[in-house]
């Protein structure tokens, strides 16, 4: 029983180490089974695996991602190429303005005024610079504005393809971020979710669980302290059982031993001389009637000879009377 308590106190303080508590082994306590945290363990390991990878994607985009920015940048900083949409915008500020020259040629109705108005602001920003309110001047600048921008586009054209290309990449890339951060955000998610089924399997208990992989070495010490202490229940009552018979056994010894004012020990000294001897007896007893029937039989056989020495004691003695009458 010692060493059974002691192992029991050495296990208890092996599981209260790990999760800073004291447990009460007295009370029964809402664990799952093995097989179940067995069975979280590993999806949780595999979801921690699948955002461990999400993320490796996403940084790795990202840092791709940067290096195009970088890229384009360097091209920038070493001659400004128009780009496609800078070009796009001017032919149709172009166009426009020629609409309104066509329509001013055609129709000299003054509500055009207001779209000109309109196109003459709108072309500051596309050509840069503010232009006359000369319709046909205006026009002749966004003419030529349009114009100088295809043909430094031309003369720069590698480098334009390049830009262009790059833009069109990261455009791509954007995209694709942004698709990757949703995915990362949603596998996130669905692992914080089996993280709180997790914590909640372990409701029941005055204790947050650790890893699952330190809750399953948990389990099996907290397995094996609820085993010793059922064989420590199991030899507390075999031992005041067999103290229940000890009591009732040194009462018999009372009984046997009235008078006796020893202790139980010697009173049990004595009583097991007494058994040895009337043992002894009995052994001797079962001898001496083993032995009777020969010991009979021979008893038999001298009765008759003494009857025979008998009966020629007295032959003899009538003889000898006979002897003497003729010495007579």
């Amino acid at each position: 029983l010692t060493d059974a308590t002691d192992t029991i106190q050495t296990l208890v303080a092996k599981l209260n180490s790990p999760l800073r508590s004291t447990l009460d082994v007295d009370v029964e306590l809402p664990l799952p089974l093995p097989a179940t945290v067995s069975e979280s363990r590993e999806r949780i390991k595999q979801s921690a695996k699948e955002v461990a990878e999400a993320e490796r994607r996403l940084k790795s985009l990202q840092l791709e991602q940067q290096q195009k920015q970088e890229q384009l940048a360097l091209l920038d900083t070493r001659a400004a190429v128009p780009d496609r949409e800078q070009l796009v915008a001017s032919r149709d500020n172009r166009e426009t303005g020629w609409k309104l020259v066509r329509d001013r040629l055609l129709d000299t109705n003054k509500s055009k005024d207001e779209a000109i108005a309109t196109w003459l602001t709108s072309g500051r920003a596309t050509i840069g610079k503010h232009l006359p309110t000369s319709l046909a001047t205006a026009y002749e600048l966004a003419v030529a504005a349009s114009d100088a921008l295809a043909d430094e586009r031309q003369d720069k054209a590698e480098q334009a393809a390049t830009c262009d290309q790059l833009k069109h990449e990261l455009n791509r890339f954007a995209e694709r971020t942004i698709a990757d951060e949703r995915a990362v955000e949603s596998l996130r998610q669905q692992h914080s979710q089996l993280m709180a089924e997790w914590e909640l399997l372990w409701s029941g208990c005055p204790f947050a669980p650790l890893s699952p992989s330190a809750m399953l070495d948990w389990l099996s010490v907290f397995e094996e302290m609820v085993e010793v202490r059922s064989k420590q229940k199991q030899l507390t009552l075999r031992t005041e059982t067999l103290q229940a018979k000890v009591s009732e056994f040194e009462g018999e010894l009372a009984v046997a031993f009235p008078a006796s004012t020893q202790a139980p020990s010697q009173q049990l000294v004595l009583a097991k001389e007494r058994y040895e001897s009337a043992r002894d007896t009995i052994v001797r007893r079962r001898t001496y009637e083993e032995q009777l029937p020969q010991k009979q039989e021979s008893l038999h056989s001298l009765d008759e000879r003494l009857v025979v020495l008998d009966a020629e004691q007295r032959d003899w003695q009538t003889r000898w009377e006979t002897l003497l009458d003729q010495v007579k």
